[in-house]
């Protein structure tokens, strides 16, 4: 199978003027191989997402306010690779993320700091999205890893989105923008066959409530038009002075 080709994009939103043009252009070049290039995030494992804080975000999210919630993992280099889960539906997403030459304790701190402003490649299995959010309240943040305000259970565990109430230097900023993701929310069509199934099915009678039934009838929907990235496909984002960032999609059995 000829292997999916994905390329989301964010464009500056005015042109530089002849100065500053100019300034970039004095700087000595050097080409490097980019496959050599150590990641633009810093090497910390928690980091903090911010959700639906630009408003073509917030508007395709249906949502009416900003919320935190927390990210884990470590920085990966522009050219690498993510396993598809096994039964999951892979989407993504372009970021824009800013880490600090200091701690960020206040305003001021935030101020005085020199910030580094990178592009992000931001991945999400829908089905646990799905299954875990408030449908009620998705600025909640509950089911982005079960964020709820400033606290979160992770695993278990108990964690504070920001400890000591500090943004440590080996923390990410990391702001979802409304830039790429295959995956559509359901449509009028999709909400009328989810009702005539759930009626066909029972109703209340068969021991599922509607929402259960409604996210379950989804997502097999979604399987079965193979609406979601697989093994084989190649998501590329890209930003105006930002660079560009090439990932390829694998199988556990690949990796």
């Amino acid at each position: 199978m000829m292997a999916r080709r994905f390329k989301a994009s964010i464009l500056p939103g005015a042109l530089r003027n002849k100065a500053e043009f100019a300034a970039a252009q004095a700087f000595e070049r050097r080409q490097v191989n980019v496959a050599s290039l150590l990641p633009s995030g810093p090497t910390g494992g928690q980091h903090l997402g911010i959700g639906t804080n630009f408003p073509e975000h917030a508007e395709e999210a249906n949502s009416d306010a900003v919320f935190n919630f927390p990210k884990f993992g470590t920085a990966t280099p522009a050219r690498t690779s993510v396993i598809a889960p096994e039964g999951g539906l892979l989407d993504y997403e372009v970021e824009l993320c800013m880490r600090f030459d200091r701690p960020i304790t206040s305003i001021e701190d935030f101020d005085a700091a020199v910030k580094g402003v990178f592009l992000c490649a931001d991945f999400t299995d829908r089905i646990k999205l799905l299954k875990l959010a408030a449908p009620d309240n998705l600025d909640s943040g509950y089911g982005y890893r079960d964020a709820i305000s400033v606290r979160f259970s992770y695993r278990n565990t108990l964690y504070t989105l920001a400890p000591n109430a500090r943004i440590e230097q080996d923390m990410t900023l990391m702001s979802g923008t409304s830039e790429g993701g295959i995956f559509t929310v359901p449509q009028r069509h999709d909400y009328i066959e989810i009702v005539i199934g759930y009626a066909l099915n029972g109703g209340p009678f068969s021991g599922k409530d509607l929402m259960g039934f409604a996210v379950d009838a989804f997502i097999q929907s979604e399987i079965a038009s193979g609406h979601f990235l697989q093994p084989g496909d190649v998501v590329t984002y890209q930003a105006s002075g930002l660079g560009d960032i090439s990932v390829e999609i694998v199988s556990a059995e690949a990796r």
